[in-house]
């Protein structure tokens, strides 16, 4: 209830100004907390009560704000699912969550129409929130879980995140503080409501913070470019195929020149993607990290920091950090961090503290003893802390390759494979291998205006440069690297294309 009683707040100092806007629409908060309200009555009209489970299956626009912090409002658990999931994928989640309501955009207008308003409840928004969601929570207590975020983190099997309202709340607060957001600044929203990145980054800490979202329904750079530029967006967070489609769009680069801030994060940052975007549109990008888990955001390099290509800033207000160094992870590790990172320690496993922690997965305390322990979530990630406190994020543990008891991290195999001037982008992963447990492989996609190159030429490359056995066995060229909807390295499919042109050959 906490994301819902910020809002209040901000109806209430400053009802007239815009909360939200889309497709031609725009909502004063005072407009959007009654919207936020009806859309709250209407599901206790049809039987929802504190504690159950509302899914979302919205793509981004006003309805899906509404329905989330309706559904919080009512006292019930917002649980937003990808939009674009098959009838089968869905039923599948839906038989994890059980939700007492599921709202499809053909289902939106009949709940909030199912509310019994009058035109009298809409005078005052603030007032109208407050009186609705009070009213849901005295009737039976509240839970702490607010909403139930989707991640398939690092096994590619989906999990339910349970995030208080508390955590999530303070994390939009600590990434505002990070990027400078303050009441009145448009915020360009192009990342998927749905995913953790794009509520609390591109819808909560906005609204927490008093800005506004400038919603895109869906990512084409070129509406994308118009939006900005009409709204004078200020601030946008993306993940790193947006910048790069951008870069590579039909913008003339002058459409993005009121963003002072532009946050990337979700997956890593190619050197070549933060290099093209900033010399189209010379807007410097800051590097951010989090996990599903630390909802999400757990460092950002600030607004008036200077960003350094793969540092991923210091953690936020509210969130603490620290390392986990083994014996073996230290002995891998002691040639360095790696070309193009900065200056640290050594390498560990990075643990994340503080108010944002998830309160666990939904229906699985094995797997949350798994991760949470002593207060601290483990992440999986192999990082390095610098002098200054800044974060560096290396790889992930479990996608380490194990050559015949050697360790080879990813990260620094595609680092090498970056250095060939025909490579645009590399995908390094472990691949079985009868001998020595392990093999590394590789996928690359090659810079479009280069000359070519064979897989043959990027293995001598890349012989010339590291120990033998990180040397990928195979590389194979490809038009795309695999992501996922959230622009996430598709490490499972990389190594099905693997298997494919290898049977090919």
């Amino acid at each position: 209830m906490e994301l819902v009683k910020s809002l209040i707040g901000q109806a209430r100092a400053r009802a007239s100004q815009p909360a939200v806007m889309c497709r031609g629409v725009k909502l004063t908060y005072s407009d959007l907390a009654s919207a936020i309200a009806r859309f709250a009555q209407g599901l206790v009209s049809k039987g929802v009560v504190p504690g159950d489970r509302v899914c979302i299956c919205l793509g981004n626009g006003i309805e899906f704000v509404v329905a989330y912090y309706g559904s919080m409002a009512a006292g019930a658990v917002a649980v937003p699912l990808n939009p674009g999931l098959k009838a089968s994928e869905r039923q599948a989640f839906i038989e994890v969550f059980s939700p007492a309501a599921i709202i499809e955009p053909t289902d939106f207008a009949a709940v909030a129409d199912g509310a019994g308003w009058t035109e009298n409840d809409s005078i005052d928004g603030a007032d109208t929130l407050e009186r609705v969601a009070s009213s849901a929570c005295r009737a039976r207590s509240c839970p702490a879980v607010a909403a139930i975020l989707v991640t398939s983190g690092s096994t590619g099997e989906p999990k339910g995140v349970m995030l208080s309202g508390r955590a999530l709340l303070a994390n939009a607060l600590g990434i505002g503080d990070a990027a400078g957001s303050s009441p009145g600044r448009t915020h360009l929203v192009t990342l998927p409501l749905f995913h953790s990145f794009g509520a609390t980054v591109s819808m909560n800490m906005p609204l927490a913070t008093g800005g506004c979202c400038a919603i895109a329904p869906v990512f084409i750079p070129e509406a994308v470019g118009a939006l900005a530029e009409s709204t004078s967006a200020q601030i946008w967070a993306a993940v790193p195929a947006m910048l790069a489609s951008m870069a590579m769009s039909r913008c003339n680069g002058s459409e993005l020149r009121s963003v002072t801030t532009c946050i990337s994060g979700g997956a890593p940052l190619p050197a070549e993607v933060r290099r093209g975007f900033e010399a189209k549109f010379g807007i410097a990008v800051r590097e951010g990290y989090g996990l599903t888990e630390a909802a999400p955001v757990v460092s950002a390099t600030r607004h008036d920091e200077i960003p350094e290509h793969g540092c991923v800033g210091r953690p936020i207000a509210g969130v603490s950090v620290k390392l986990l160094a083994s014996s073996e992870e230290q002995e891998a590790c002691d040639d360095g961090i790696g070309p193009g990172q900065g200056p640290g320690p050594g390498r560990g496993e990075l643990l994340v503290g503080g108010e944002g922690l998830m309160e666990g997965y939904f229906g699985a305390p094995d797997l949350t003893a798994a991760v949470i322990s002593d207060g601290w979530l483990h992440t999986g990630d192999i990082a390095s802390i610098d002098a200054d406190g800044r974060v560096w994020i290396h790889d992930r543990a479990c996608y380490v390759v194990n050559v015949g008891g050697f360790k080879v991290y990813p990260g620094e195999v595609e680092a090498s494979l970056l250095g060939h001037p025909c490579v645009a982008e590399a995908m390094a992963i472990g691949m079985p291998d009868a001998m020595r447990g392990q093999v590394v492989a590789a996928l690359v996609r090659l810079r479009p205006d280069g000359p070519d190159t064979t897989p043959a030429e990027l293995v001598r490359f890349a012989r010339e440069r590291m120990a033998a056995f990180k040397v990928p066995r195979t590389v194979v060229i490809v038009d795309e690297l695999p992501r996922n909807d959230t622009g996430k390295p598709a490490r499972g499919r990389a190594i099905e294309m693997i298997q494919e042109a290898t049977q090919v050959d």
